[in-house]
């Protein structure tokens, strides 16, 4: 793929997007990269209208989506779109502006969900303003409804009650769930918006845009989220210590136990494979 790159003085590596790691497999952790700078403008023009990334999104073999946030961005948009995340008026501008400060003209706010006793933006809110902002204005905004990856299941605490509020009950355990997600006229409704609909997946949000209003806007929306989702990470710090990593003692002991049993299966596979008797010794089998 083409990219337009900006030089910084003094560095002496390649920095690449998160979104576009996929298409070289990149990981992190060494990995080295050939760059191929063009040497006319037959090539720079190739490289601008065929290869550049708004117009690669897709893969040639079957259509799937290449470009996508991962790691660090996943964990900060599913924590940024959760029920109950709300932002004083400074924190929501502040947000809207570090994602879509590319704009030249002015940016579209939405009014707060919650007036009194202090006007607050849900963060649901916070991406239907960068949805709507990034999409091109002239055209008729998205409407969507689709589903998260995390199940249903994930966010139930005790078992449902049974149904009493008359009428027809719901018949999918996803309906007015954050598992069910639904965007009408750019705006998110219900729903978390996590690796299904900005990550290199089909048929989520970021591909719906691309098949809406083309690729440059598709990639647009992927910056757009990147610089949000890390901006939201320096205020709110999602952490992982050794505590969290830690075997319990009770964890430990039903570990031994399996690899205790599993050395055990082994040889009783082994004999079976070689058609030796079941009391065949241990050197019998290596042999």
């Amino acid at each position: 793929m083409a990219h337009t790159a900006r030089i910084l003085k003094g560095e002496k590596t390649l920095r690449l997007h998160y979104a576009n790691c996929k298409a070289y497999n990149a990981d992190f952790d060494g990995d080295e990269m050939n760059a191929h700078f063009p040497q006319n403008e037959l090539a720079r023009s190739e490289g601008y209208n065929i290869a550049h990334v708004c117009n690669q999104y897709l893969v040639p073999k079957d259509g799937t989506p290449l470009s996508g946030l991962i790691q660090d961005h996943v964990i900060s948009g599913v924590r940024l779109s959760l029920r109950g995340r709300f932002f004083a008026k400074h924190d929501y501008q502040q947000l809207v502006f570090q994602a879509v400060s590319f704009r030249t003209d002015d940016i579209v706010t939405l009014p707060p969900a919650i007036l009194k006793p202090t006007p607050l933006w849900s963060g649901k809110q916070v991406l239907s303003t960068v949805i709507l902002n990034v999409i091109p204005r002239d055209r008729q905004a998205i409407n969507l409804k689709s589903v998260a990856k995390i199940s249903p299941k994930a966010w139930q605490n005790a078992t449902p009650r049974a149904w009493r509020g008359g009428g027809t009950p719901f018949v999918n355990d996803s309906d007015m769930s954050e598992a069910e997600v639904v965007i009408r006229g750019g705006e998110l409704l219900v729903g978390v918006l996590d690796k299904t609909h900005y990550g290199a997946t089909p048929f989520g949000l970021v591909h719906c845009i691309y098949e809406l209003y083309g690729g440059t806007y598709a990639t647009k929306l992927l910056s757009s989220f990147a610089k949000l989702f890390t901006s939201f990470l320096q205020h709110d710090g999602f952490t992982l210590g050794v505590h969290d990593i830690l075997i319990l003692p009770d964890a430990d002991k039903k570990r031994r136990k399996v690899i205790k049993r599993l050395r055990k299966l082994g040889n009783s596979v082994m004999t079976v494979a070689l058609d030796l008797s079941k009391n065949a010794e241990t050197d019998d089998i290596l042999e």
